[in-house]
């Protein structure tokens, strides 16, 4: 599935300037509903405690959670913050209408000779499963 979603695995990479950080490690991950255990569209929705309201989201500390098209189960696909009490909520629609993406995230990490290092950005990004547009969701630093 992820050659499928290359244009997506190339977006968010370019996303992270990854071609400025050639020793650093870019891992991609699609997220995957927990129950079907496939690459399911996901309804997607950010909880988060700021005043921001547009995507993209950048420094987001927060939940993102995706509701799978298929099972309707809601997974917690990513989270950096210890509060549930979160008082904002964005639920991501493409420009189509569409609310349902293939979702995945890329992280750089700082690498050099091929050593892990620290973590230093990450990109949520989403294609629509509907005409295949691809917006960034959020940064994390």
């Amino acid at each position: 599935m992820t050659e499928q979603h290359s244009d997506l695995i190339r977006y968010a990479r370019e996303s992270i300037d990854s071609d400025k950080h050639e020793d650093d490690m870019h891992p991609f991950s699609l997220y995957v509903c927990e129950v079907c255990l496939k690459y399911t569209p996901l309804e997607i929705t950010l909880r988060f405690n700021t005043d921001q309201v547009l995507l993209p989201l950048n420094s987001f500390i927060g939940h993102i959670q995706g509701k799978c098209s298929s099972c309707g189960k809601t997974t917690l696909l990513m989270s950096n913050s210890d509060e549930d009490d979160t008082t904002s909520r964005i639920f991501p629609v493409c420009s189509c209408g569409s609310k349902q993406f293939i979702a995945g995230m890329c992280e750089r990490i700082q690498g050099e000779k091929g050593i892990p290092g620290l973590f230093e950005k990450r990109v949520i990004v989403a294609k629509c499963a509907r005409c295949s547009k691809i917006q960034t969701i959020a940064f994390t630093e």
